[in-house]
């Protein structure tokens, strides 16, 4: 089993305030990727309802919604939602830096039991605190994330997400190194070893004769 990655360096390297953000004041609690039916947007309501002293901040273009579209509506009226559109990849890397707090609201159900988010590894790169619902690859990474299922639950992850010492520098380096482990280079390293493994000796040998470091 080879994981979604991360382009850790586009992601890590430290990107400009995106001019929509700057308006936008903190504390930005903010989703960064598809606007689709596997997120819990009860809960965003609810939490955005309840603290309209932070700004809810979501990135990323609006899909098929279904029944969602309501919830949708509903979400975008309030005065601390803020839906920015899509963005492309060079661009959309720099807004996790620039949120207080990522989110990863995603339902909790047998479709999203099996999904494995690609922007978990894309936050942990840019260092900034996450809170998520307790799906079940986010259970192995409970360690540097937070996870929550109620509303009083993700008030609480939130409010302690936003301590000063959840942005330590230790806090920050722990992050971004469980992010490193799962850079493309490092997964596609691993998926040719493995390839080269079973294929036989003569593509293993050749495999560890390869110099990647500079390549």
């Amino acid at each position: 089993f080879v994981p979604n990655g991360v382009d850790y360096q586009a992601f890590a390297t430290p990107q400009a305030e995106p001019a929509d953000l700057k308006a936008i004041p903190h504390p930005r609690l903010g989703y960064v990727g598809n606007i689709k039916t596997q997120l819990d947007f009860r809960v965003l309501i609810e939490l955005a309802t309840r603290h309209v002293e932070w700004s809810f901040v979501l990135v990323g273009p609006i899909g098929n919604l279904g029944v969602d579209a309501t919830l949708v509506d509903q979400l975008s009226k309030l005065q601390n939602v803020h839906f920015l559109g899509h963005k492309p990849i060079e661009i959309a890397c720099a807004y996790p830096q620039h949120m207080d707090v990522c989110l990863l609201p995603y339902k909790v159900n047998d479709y999203t039991k099996y999904i494995y988010p690609l922007k978990l590894h894309e936050y942990l790169a840019g260092g900034k605190p996450i809170v998520g619902k307790p799906i079940r690859s986010l259970l192995d990474f409970a360690h540097v994330i937070k996870l929550a299922s109620t509303q009083d639950e993700w008030s609480r992850a939130l409010t302690e997400s936003l301590a000063p010492d959840a942005v330590s520098i230790d806090q920050i380096q722990k992050r971004r190194s469980i992010a490193r482990q799962f850079d493309w280079e490092t997964l596609v390293h691993d998926i040719a070893r493995s390839m080269c493994n079973r294929l036989g000796a003569p593509y293993k040998e050749q495999f560890s004769a390869i110099n990647f470091e500079t390549m």
